[in-house]
């Protein structure tokens, strides 16, 4: 089955910075059932609170433990393209300098001074569902129906950074 999940600002509200990401999904609940999962475990507000207010693009030490628990590692998305990665955004007196310091440790104690960008959230909900069973792969974008029970998230990345 092919859905629809529309990221960042989609309320019409005039901002209208968001991203369609087209899955296939093995049943239609696949990704609301592995969202219910997860909020189960971390808390009903998870998505909710996931980058969903305007200019909002880091995420909460809650996420950022979710995250981990998952086996997601943050630190390959420092390097990588403006769309597609997290920054430091702190006094560069506060930056971690050790080459080998602890990520994880560093984004959970202190998620505030880590920005998220737009394509790194996507790819971080889709890490988080798929661990909780979802299923989902992405597709290129095409024009099928979506999923309106779906919680998306990333309000706050797009708009910061789109």
């Amino acid at each position: 089955m092919i859905t629809r999940i529309p990221f960042g600002d989609w309320s019409g509200d005039g901002h209208k910075e968001y991203k369609d990401v087209w899955v296939t999904v093995p049943e239609w609940d696949s990704i609301p059932k592995a969202q219910a999962k997860i909020k189960q475990r971390y808390g009903e507000d998870f998505f909710d609170t996931m980058s969903s207010d305007y200019d909002e693009y880091t995420l909460s030490s809650v996420h950022w433990q979710a995250l981990y628990d998952v086996g997601f590692n943050g630190a390959d998305l420092l390097h990588e393209s403006r769309a597609g990665h997290i920054e430091f955004n702190d006094d560069e007196a506060n930056c971690p300098t050790d080459a080998n310091f602890d990520f994880v440790e560093e984004v959970i104690n202190h998620p505030e001074r880590w920005d998220v960008y737009p394509e790194a959230l996507i790819r971080m909900f889709f890490k988080l569902v798929n661990k909780y069973g979802a299923g989902a792969d992405r597709l290129p974008n095409c024009p099928f129906p979506y999923n309106p029970n779906i919680e998306t998230v990333g309000y706050g990345a797009f708009s910061a950074y789109l």
